[in-house]
């Protein structure tokens, strides 16, 4: 359920001219750009930012959080810019509208790789 409702309340939250250099809108954590992944269509999509922050609420408090017992994770990034402003953008709407204490980790590339490919982290942004 604490899964659902960070990954439901994320999607389509950033102003893509804030996050992404193609002005796509962030819709999944999967990219569109991986090899043989199909944008799938979400229901959250056509729902208003106030619609998934109660989503995400509900979701949370279902699994047994919320503001007496909040989420801690770490968010694992590349030092790319544009995956750190969507980190940057998620960690501040996750802890402001669902009191999710995110810890931002940045790392060069070539140990991003192999920290995402030992499933050494918790949540990562890719794509």
């Amino acid at each position: 359920m604490a899964c659902r409702a960070v990954n439901g309340f994320f999607p389509l939250c950033v102003a893509p001219s804030h996050t992404t250099n193609d002005g796509k809108t962030v819709c999944t954590f999967t990219p569109g750009a991986t090899a043989g992944f199909g944008v799938p269509s979400v229901e959250y999509a056509g729902w208003s930012q106030d619609e998934r922050n109660a989503n995400a609420v509900e979701l949370m408090a279902e699994a047994g959080y919320g503001a007496d017992n909040p989420i801690d994770l770490t968010l694992l990034y590349n030092t790319s810019e544009a995956h750190k402003k969507v980190a940057l953008a998620a960690s501040q709407m996750w802890k402001q509208n669902l009191g999710v204490n995110a810890t931002l980790e940045i790392q060069e590339w070539k140990t991003y790789l192999t920290t995402r490919g030992e499933q050494n982290y918790e949540v990562a942004r890719a794509g």
